[in-house]
């Protein structure tokens, strides 16, 4: 289901014309299987990644070095950036690590890229409640 779910999607976004793909690899599971996927089931696809490094988890550093051996491993380009989040900015942490994100990948990103991302259900429903939680 994985393999047919990501090769529609995929097929879709290339008649955008996009040159690359860049995964937003955090080092864990899901942007992992993400980027095993298209080398595995999608070779022919120009691939690239991106780690940012926030330091607010205790496994940061542990993320970055599992980020790097696997683009290793399956001969993918790796942009670890790092990042200082501000705890006072009034955002709250994780909010303020997701800003920080996505002025790396806009700083990052060149005209033709095309960034994927992964999350499972459970991640989404997560975010789903915070949100409501939030208003």
């Amino acid at each position: 289901m994985l393999k047919t779910s990501l090769t529609t999607q995929l097929a879709a976004l290339k008649k955008r014309n996009i040159e690359r793909f860049v995964v937003a690899l955090s080092g864990g599971l899901d942007s992992s299987v993400l980027l095993h996927a298209l080398r595995k089931w999608h070779p022919e696809l120009a691939v690239r990644a991106i780690h940012v490094h926030h330091g607010l988890q205790a496994d940061a550093d542990r993320f970055a070095v599992q980020a790097s051996a696997l683009c290793d491993a399956l001969d993918v380009q790796l942009e670890t950036v790092k990042v200082t989040i501000d705890p006072d900015c009034g955002l709250g942490p994780e909010a303020a690590a997701r800003e920080a994100r996505y002025r790396v990948f806009e700083d990052l990103l060149a005209p033709g890229d095309c960034m994927l991302s992964a999350h499972h259900r459970d991640d989404q429903a997560e975010t789903l409640l915070l949100n409501l939680m939030r208003g």
